[in-house]
């Protein structure tokens, strides 16, 4: 009886994180909980049979979503917890679009890991290739990508409309 209990509140703890941050990775939600790896893995097989939440596999990653967030938003979510994706996307947010070197000069990060960053973000259907002599990139769905950030990492949105504003004052 006592055990059952146990599990009960250990159940209600990794579903408390989730609903708090939708489409924590599988090391995060373990990181949060405090539980220890077999724990956490039982746990969270047990909740996904049952369906209290559901899971998303991206080669040796989990992640988790709780039940009542949109399944075509997941995508986005995993893309935005990643920081190099983020800048990536706010920064085409903000520009529109860009060409590559645009891209990696303000993301600060190398030609290596901007190229596989947005190779990622291509195939995920999230930023697209524009045509002509220099690539540029651009985003599929600004608004989805826009909505998505404010409801994740609202600082940012708001920077990212000081931003916007700062661009059209001229006094």
């Amino acid at each position: 009886m006592v055990e059952l209990y146990r599990s009960i509140q250990k159940r209600k703890k990794i579903a408390s994180v989730i609903e708090n941050s939708s489409g924590m990775s599988y090391s995060e939600i373990k990181r949060n909980t405090g539980f220890s790896n077999g724990t956490l893995s039982h746990h969270i097989k047990y909740m996904e049979k049952n369906g209290n939440v559901r899971i998303r596999r991206n080669k040796r990653l989990l992640y988790v979503f709780p039940l009542n967030s949109d399944p075509d938003d997941d995508k986005f979510i995993i893309s935005l917890r990643k920081e190099t994706c983020k800048r990536i996307l706010v920064y085409l947010l903000a520009k529109k679009s860009a060409r590559f070197n645009e891209i990696r000069d303000a993301v600060k990060k190398s030609q290596g890991t901007v190229s596989v960053t947005l190779k990622q973000l291509t195939n995920s259907m999230l930023v697209k290739k524009g045509l002509g002599f220099e690539k540029t990139y651009e985003l599929y769905d600004p608004a989805k990508t826009f909505e998505i950030l404010q409801k994740l990492h609202p600082t940012t949105v708001d920077k990212l409309k000081e931003r916007f504003e700062d661009s059209f004052s001229f006094y």
